[in-house]
């Protein structure tokens, strides 16, 4: 994570990056703030709702953006080494909906989405 102006955990805007590897999965969970996500490089994978499923995906390409209402359920993964970069009005947050699966806890669980074809 790398911080480009503001203070993400401070009150006022902010602005910052986030780096991933490819394949990367992030669980189920919600914002406290409404966040403007936009993909700087490689594939960003946004699903909504709590249940993480593979076949619910919306594919970012670089340049591709989103915006997440505040406390809106949502999963995010990844194709390939991939930036974001997330806009918003501090302070930030995240709440797992599953706490089992927040990987600043000891003993986290793997978010692993179902994989549903079409």
């Amino acid at each position: 994570m790398a911080v480009l102006s503001g203070n993400p955990f401070g009150t006022g805007s902010f602005v910052f990056r986030f780096r991933m590897p490819d394949g990367y999965w992030i669980c189920p969970h919600t914002h406290p703030i409404e966040a403007h996500i936009r993909a700087i490089s490689g594939t960003f994978l946004v699903g909504m709702g709590s249940e993480p499923d593979t076949g619910a995906l919306r594919t970012l390409a670089p340049g591709g953006e989103i915006t997440l209402q505040t406390g809106m359920a949502h999963y995010e993964g990844t194709r390939g080494q991939t930036v974001i970069e997330i806009r918003g009005v501090g302070p930030w947050g995240i709440a797992f909906v599953d706490p089992r699966y927040d990987p600043s806890a000891a003993g986290t669980l793997k978010c692993t989405p179902s994989v549903r074809s079409h």
